[in-house]
């Protein structure tokens, strides 16, 4: 699944099942799957994220505008389970053992993050 429209907005690809939290209500999204699974998660289509965090241990945690909620377990072992492509081509992902990686690109510099943005927690 990938989350982007405007041509220099950030890209975040998740290639691994991931949760789906809206209301308090729990699903796990295969986005290999058939639509009728993944249709849910355009509920965050247009949304403001609030907060993002990605974790030492790989997991992937965002709260968007509209309170609807997105997590990638530290336990979704695939080939990149998530990234994140963003402002001058840099990239934060991980890996399939759980270790996260940036990568910067040659022309621009990796962005300020605010504290507890994409960052081990506090």
């Amino acid at each position: 699944m990938e989350f982007n429209e405007a041509p220099d907005a950030p890209e975040l690809t998740i290639s691994a099942p991931f949760e789906l939290i809206v209301g308090g209500h729990t699903t796990t999204v295969h986005p290999e799957g058939s639509p009728t699974n993944v249709a849910p998660a355009l509920a965050v289509k247009h949304q403001v994220v609030e907060f993002a965090q990605a974790a030492g241990d790989g997991s992937l945690h965002l709260r968007f505008a509209n309170g609807i909620e997105i997590r990638v377990p530290a336990e979704a072992r695939s080939y990149e389970p998530w990234q994140l492509v963003g402002w001058n081509g840099w990239m934060i992902g991980v890996g399939p053992d759980g270790s996260r990686f940036t990568v910067r690109s040659q022309t621009g510099s990796f962005p300020d993050l605010a504290p507890n943005g994409l960052g081990e927690e506090a």
